[in-house]
């Protein structure tokens, strides 16, 4: 052992062995392996003469720094960081490299003394495996950069910040131990860990909130909260739940509180908003806030005044608490109901299977879906896709024992059936099922039933369902990934307005064009109201996808109460065409996806279909 590290470990009265020491040592070596030491003391030279060299307005000053060669796997990737020191600065720093979901290989920070100056300086080295995950980055560096810039400029602003953090640090630790106390039930790590629900909540919230908020208020809104999600998790439905209560400021009076959690496509912001409309008329939202968890359950906060500046009363919250409830099934009413103006089934039909013969094709493994065609008080309806490939025993002998299977539950009955279909090498099927909800009241157990029926039936298979609220989520990420400077709960709505399987297969690309050009008519429907409004362009051929072909996006809209979608269909009639629905601002929004053989329509067509669809529109009276 080195003379040198023998007396260090002495000093701090550490007793190891020489070879315990020399296999710790040679453990510290090969962490640092990518990022050594010399190549650290090289960096802070770098820093420090740029320093030197910097313009005097410069108050921070960062460089992205390769320590390998591109083609060398892994990549290592330094951000060098250098500014006038001020507590937080590596935190505040580090906070943005991980905000945009990038785990740190090696942090080094130091203060220097420098010429009379205290710096700051930080070395954040990321490391990369693939070339295609350095590439990502590569195409964050610039947004990367500027978000440290404006997070490590130090001034007694930040300070003032810092203060008023350790202000919430106080709450926080109040609220953990009220939640302890009041909760009861298992995984209680869940709310009071590191990454649980309290410390997301304390991190999405203003001091002012919090303080105006007795601390049981607090705690009981993260436990409801998380209790909430947990439901609609645990639920097969994934139904809706909703929890509508009074509760008292210290400032303000009392309030009434809404919150919402379900699936992100069944619980937008501006359903809610409406469905508190229609019973509240002018109602004050005093606070609202919304999260979606990683694996796609929305949560809602509102806290409302009613015009008359006071809370709801009991009968009040029960009769909202209803409104609430039916949204759900009104939601699924008006699916089924768009999707028989635009051809029923069939049409939604046509960006399904595509998509569950493909998963079939690669996996080897029989794909079925169930669709909730529509609910009623008293039935429920499904509509159930079985895609698979040629077996030993002929499809058709496996789907009539899946019929008889299902028919033979109480309450269940087959209203129709289409016989297997070949598409490329599988097959598909579409059953139409009707459930009495008067004998099977639980609609988990209806589900558990479906699918044991059909496994008794035609054996081991993928319910796409669940995979496919694995990929929605994953999806919408990326396209809030590639919609950064867009609205969130806008991004949120467009993206649930799309139809399921289009917006998990279409490039996220293209869905951002759909976006932007949905905006331009928003924005053109504020200038010029009680108008049809049309936007389009054509998908470049470098954003693909290999399920959804080419083709054109047409945007048109036109006043609620105006009746055109008849005519809009039959100019479309003679295209591919995948169409979506927006509602906003009183106006139907349609999302087009047009295609001719397989390929964009070329631009006389579609000035030439937009002016036949202005033209037929003409002919009727559009609303004063």
């Amino acid at each position: 052992m080195p003379t040198l590290l023998k007396n260090t470990l002495k000093k701090y009265h550490i007793s190891v062995s020489a070879s315990e020491a020399e296999k710790y040592i040679q453990e510290i070596k090969l962490a640092q392996q990518h990022f050594p030491e010399k190549e650290q003391q090289a960096l802070i030279v770098k820093l420090l003469k740029e320093w030197d060299s910097r313009n005097e307005i410069d108050k921070i000053l960062i460089f992205p720094i390769m320590v390998t060669k591109p083609a060398s796997i892994p990549i290592a990737h330094v951000f060098g960081i250098i500014s006038s020191d001020w507590p937080g600065l590596s935190d505040s720093c580090i906070g943005v490299i991980h905000e945009k979901g990038w785990n740190i290989y090696s942090a080094v920070g130091l203060t220097i003394s420098h010429r009379e100056e205290k710096l700051g300086i930080l070395l954040i080295c990321l490391l990369f495996d693939a070339q295609e995950g350095y590439a990502l980055l590569q195409a964050q560096t610039n947004r990367i950069i500027d978000d440290i810039k404006k997070a490590a400029v130090g001034s007694k602003t930040k300070e003032s910040l810092l203060s008023e953090e350790i202000k919430k640090l106080q709450l926080y630790s109040n609220v953990i131990d009220k939640i302890q106390d009041m909760y009861k039930g298992q995984h209680i790590d869940d709310l009071t860990a590191l990454d649980g629900e309290a410390l997301k909540f304390f991190s999405a919230r203003s001091r002012d909130y919090i303080e105006n908020r007795p601390v049981e208020v607090i705690a009981g809104q993260i436990i409801h909260n998380y209790k909430m999600q947990q439901s609609v998790r645990e639920s097969k439905t994934q139904a809706m739940q909703v929890e509508i209560e009074n509760f008292k400021t210290k400032k303000e009076g009392v309030f009434t509180s809404i919150s919402i959690a379900g699936k992100a496509n069944q619980v937008l912001l501006d359903d809610c908003l409406k469905s508190i409309e229609t019973y509240c008329p002018g109602f004050r939202l005093m606070h609202q806030k919304s999260f979606t968890s990683d694996d796609g359950i929305t949560v809602h906060r509102f806290e409302i005044l009613t015009a008359e500046k006071k809370s709801l009363n009991t009968i009040q919250i029960e009769n909202l608490r209803r409104i609430f409830k039916n949204m759900e099934i009104t939601k699924q009413r008006e699916r089924q109901s768009w999707l028989e103006s635009i051809g029923g089934f069939e049409h939604y039909a046509r960006a399904i299977i595509p998509f569950l013969v493909r998963e079939n094709e690669l996996s080897n493994q029989t794909q079925v879906y169930l669709s909730v065609n529509q609910t009623t008080e008293k039935v429920i309806d499904f509509k159930i896709l079985i895609v698979m490939l040629p077996l030993e025993v002929p499809t058709k002998k496996l789907i009539y024992q899946c019929v008889k299977n299902l028919d033979s539950i109480e309450g269940f009955s087959i209203a129709s059936v289409k016989p297997p279909k070949a598409y490329v090498k599988s097959e598909f099927t579409i059953l139409d099922l009707r459930v009495d909800l008067s004998l099977n009241p639980e609609i988990d157990k209806v589900y558990s039933r479906v699918k044991q029926a059909i496994k008794n039936s035609i054996g081991d298979f993928r319910d796409f369902d669940e995979g496919m609220r694995d990929m929605d989520m994953m999806n919408l990420m990326k396209v809030r990934r590639h919609l950064h400077d867009e609205d969130e709960d806008f991004v949120r709505e467009f993206y649930y307005s799309l139809e399921d399987f289009y917006r998990v297969s279409a490039p996220i690309e293209e869905i951002g064009i759909q976006l932007k050009l949905c905006q331009q008519v928003l924005n053109a429907i504020n200038s010029h109201s009680n108008k049809i409004h049309t936007k389009w362009a054509a998908l470049k051929n470098d954003i693909l996808s290999t399920i959804i072909q080419a083709g054109t996006i047409v945007i048109i809209a036109y006043p609620e109460e105006a009746d055109l979608l008849g005519l809009i269909l039959a100019q479309l009639e003679k295209y591919e065409v995948i169409i979506s629905k927006l509602s906003k601002k009183s106006y139907n929004i349609l999302i087009c996806k047009l295609s001719e053989n397989g390929k964009a329509l070329r631009e006389t067509d579609v000035i030439s279909l937009l002016g036949a669809i202005s033209k037929e529109a003409g002919l009727y009276s559009l609303p004063v």
